[in-house]
């Protein structure tokens, strides 16, 4: 892994955390926009402004009706924290965990589509 300003502690706040997405996404001048990524061969919408980060995985199904177009995989508030992980539980989750969006887009590890 890639040096990094961003770094993520099990005792960091949801706002702290939140804080540290919002500089990674305006450096690369995506802060209050929403950018389409592949990352580990599958799609992704990421938005960050200065109240949320999330990243929604986009289903690759195109069989699927409209409406079922995908599912969130994080999401980082002022006050929460919620990633794949805790959703899924208690199953394993093969999404990327809120402390690998936070590296993969400060280190510029993210394929824009």
């Amino acid at each position: 892994m890639e040096n990094s300003p961003y770094q993520h502690t099990p005792d960091m706040s949801p706002s702290d955390l939140l804080n540290q997405f919002i500089g990674a996404f305006a450096v690369r001048g995506w802060l209050d926009q929403q950018v389409r990524v592949s990352y580990r061969d599958a799609r992704y919408r990421l938005f960050c402004d200065r109240e949320e980060f999330s990243a929604y995985r986009v289903n690759d199904n195109c069989g699927l009706p409209p409406g079922v177009p995908g599912w969130p995989v994080c999401m980082v508030s002022r006050d929460h924290i919620l990633d794949d992980s805790a959703i899924s539980a208690p199953f394993p989750s093969g999404e990327p965990g809120v402390h690998d969006w936070l590296q993969n887009v400060a280190n510029n590890n993210l394929e824009l589509i």
